[in-house]
């Protein structure tokens, strides 16, 4: 989904980032909500959720520096659903 489906304006970034459910964004343009196809989604989070969390619990033993990297990588993690959603891979 690369715009809209009711006001065709491209989505951005801030939309994906204040979004509390990933499935369901709501258009900055217009205010409509934008369903997306909940399988591809929920699969994506929770490979990269559980192989990120994974590897920065096994490579790093301070508990400040690890929540600095998950929330990097959480971040990280939206940026690029963001990217997949404007590419049009999800929809």
């Amino acid at each position: 989904m690369k715009n809209c489906n009711n006001c065709h304006a491209p989505i951005g970034f801030r939309s994906v980032l204040k979004s509390v459910n990933p499935v369901r964004i709501t258009c900055s343009n217009c205010k409509a909500r934008m369903p997306i196809k909940l399988l591809p989604v929920l699969v994506l989070i929770f490979l990269v959720s559980l192989v990120s969390i994974a590897a920065v619990v096994a490579l790093i033993p301070y508990t400040e520096v690890m929540l600095l990297v998950l929330f990097g990588i959480a971040f990280a993690g939206e940026y690029f659903y963001y990217l997949l959603l404007r590419a049009g891979y999800l929809e």
